[in-house]
Order: structure tokens, then sequence, then C-alpha cells
């Protein structure tokens, strides 16, 4: 792919240990990373003018949408908060 190597490549899988399940998803997967190097240059340049207040760089989401980072830091979504639910007395049971 046009911007990627594939020693760059091999190294981003390696350092963060990633694994697909195909070849077709490994292609994906690359595209969504080059997006992101591609997103995260424009962005520090904007940083280099004084335009951003911060840098973005290549770490274990880089390839990975911003929609499928969840706070599990997986792809899979994480459960919804559990709620306790409280009993609120009524009046009556308060002898109001």
């Amino acid at each position: 792919m046009e911007g990627l190597d594939a020693e760059e490549w091999n190294a981003f899988k390696v350092k963060f240990n990633k694994k697909y399940e195909s070849e077709e998803e490994e292609k994906s997967r690359m595209k969504i990373y080059l997006d992101n190097k591609k997103r995260f240059a424009e962005h520090n340049a904007k940083y280099d003018k004084g335009l951003e207040t911060y840098t973005m760089g290549i770490n274990q989401f880089a390839d990975m949408k911003p929609g499928e980072r969840t706070c599990c830091g997986t792809r899979t979504k994480c459960p919804p908060p559990r709620v306790k639910e409280i009993e609120v007395p009524s009046d009556e049971a308060a002898g109001n």
C-alpha cells in the first residue's frame, strides 16, 4: 500500500502483538492504519503551527477506527455499567 512499507507494518504488528483472522481483515486494518497515520501527520502539522495543543502518534489503537475503541481497549463493546437499584421509602412507610 502507498505510504506504508512491509517492514513498518510488520513492526507495528509485532510491537502491539496484532493478529488478524484473515488476509481480508489484515488488509482492512492496514488501510485504517494508513488513514490514521495520515490524519496524525495532518494534525501534528497543525500542532507545529500552534493550531493544536497536543500531538498524535501511532499506538496500539492505530489499526482501529475511532468508534471501535472502547473502555476495555478492545474491539468488543463493553457491557453497560451496572446500576444498583435502591429502594426509596414512600411517605407512608416513613411514618409521615
